[in-house]
């Protein structure tokens, strides 16, 4: 292997063996060997093979080795311009294809595995070069097969299963290139100490997203191709054409289509996550490698959980968002009734509203306040009552806690000066 090439490894993570590899190929014959774990969780699904890594053919293999060569290279360099290549983002539609599958979105053979083998490039890349503190080496069966399994999120079809022969993506949002997610990752701050510290500022940056509007439909925010929605366009923001003249933003399509972007941008740095659609009808993301979910895949822009900082009043840490899987379970479980799970979802945030007092319950605080409204009868209690009974927000001191902190910040007094209060972003159906 060139001395450049090893000098990009981590010999910590791969060992002397894949550090003195006389070349890609055998450096990862060598590190597959010593992990079959993920060797098996590779799954390759094609024209004429689908298998795991160690039945896939010479030319498939090489393939790889190449492309784990220049991610190697593009890492260790600093991540310079231009990046490896890859695949077109967004990924266009190479044919109509069979609706039935991938929202019709077809790729040709080649594509689909040019997608394919860039993403497991990219993991194995990361990994062997311990780019972060976290590691593949202790993921389960699942998880692993999560990040590098085809048929988890691609899949090749041909008739007579599908009327279109190619590659469908499975999922709601289409991937972009490792090098964009990289980057998107590296330029807003979101690679953290840890997998779990990762999780939470990627959910801080999700905040600026926005909730689409149905009734203008997927076109009117991500283009005629839509769905799927690319990731790349939440990332980098669309205009909302159907309002004239348009908007900007980043928009997302509610619970689902964010569970889903977390999905596809994490899988880019090796976290895995599971989108989980409980019976009450919402869903959620789950983060089982750092044991963590959250209560709904709306839960960054709901401004019921959003907070302003001032001294002597602390605001919760973007981790105090994601609830244990056990908690989870028992707001969600298969056990729970999905009458009773519904009133679950989105309780984190309100959870924290109460606790830390969010700028949302304090904007209903004073007008409640103004209108010489009780306790039963005012917004705090209305928008609090899914989760909460008047006694237990009482037992904690609620009002008081609010009065205090309305005081000391002068927040109802100030008001006027402040924008319109931007109204909650609500729990929908995907």
């Amino acid at each position: 292997m060139p001395i450049a090439l090893a000098s990009y490894l981590s010999e910590e993570r791969v060992g002397d063996l894949v550090v003195q590899a006389a070349s890609p190929r055998l450096m990862l014959d060598v590190w597959l060997s010593n992990h079959p774990k993920v060797a098996n969780s590779m799954m390759y699904e094609g024209q004429q093979f689908s298998g795991a890594w160690p039945s896939w053919p010479n030319d498939l293999k090489n393939h790889l080795a190449d492309r784990l060569q220049q991610m190697l290279q593009w890492y260790g360099q600093g991540m310079p311009d231009p990046a490896p290549p890859s695949f077109p983002d967004p990924i266009p539609r190479d044919a109509a294809g069979d609706p039935r599958y991938g929202f019709g979105l077809v790729m040709s053979k080649e594509r689909g595995r040019h997608v394919y083998l860039s993403h497991v490039a990219n993991g194995l890349a990361l990994e062997m070069s311990s780019r972060f503190p976290w590691s593949i080496a202790s993921y389960s069966t699942k998880e692993l097969e999560d990040l590098f399994s085809c048929n988890e999120w691609l899949g090749y079809l041909a008739p007579p299963d599908a009327t279109v022969e190619g590659y469908y993506i499975y999922e709601l949002n289409s991937p972009a290139t490792p090098a964009h997610v990289m980057r998107f990752f590296t330029a807003n701050d979101l690679l953290g100490t840890s997998a779990r510290d990762t999780v939470a500022r990627l959910f801080g940056w999700c905040r600026i997203l926005q909730h689409w509007e149905q009734n203008y439909g997927e076109q009117a925010y991500w283009g005629p191709g839509a769905p799927p929605i690319p990731s790349s366009m939440l990332i980098d923001g669309t205009n909302c054409t159907a309002v004239d003249p348009p908007v900007f933003g980043h928009y997302t399509m509610a619970c689902g289509g964010t569970s889903e972007f977390m999905r596809s941008v994490l899988r880019a740095v090796n976290i895995p996550v599971d989108v989980i659609s409980p019976p009450c009808g919402h869903v959620m993301p789950q983060f089982p490698t750092i044991n963590r979910a959250l209560s709904h895949g709306d839960d960054p822009y709901d401004r019921l959980g959003w907070f302003t900082e001032f001294p002597g009043w602390p605001i919760p840490s973007l981790e105090e968002y994601l609830i244990t899987i056990d908690q989870y379970n028992e707001w969600f479980g298969p056990s729970v009734d999905p009458s009773v799970s519904i009133n679950n979802v989105g309780r984190r945030p309100a959870e924290l509203a109460v606790q830390y007092q969010s700028d949302y319950l304090l904007e209903l605080y004073c007008e409640d306040t103004a209108a010489n409204l009780d306790h039963a009868s005012g917004s705090v209690y209305a928008y609090l009552k899914t989760f909460y009974t008047l006694a237990d927000l009482e037992a904690q001191q609620l009002w008081d806690k609010l009065a205090a902190k309305a005081t000391a910040t002068n927040w109802c007094a100030s008001a006027s000066a402040r924008a319109p209060r931007p109204q909650r972003a609500t729990a929908t159906l995907r």
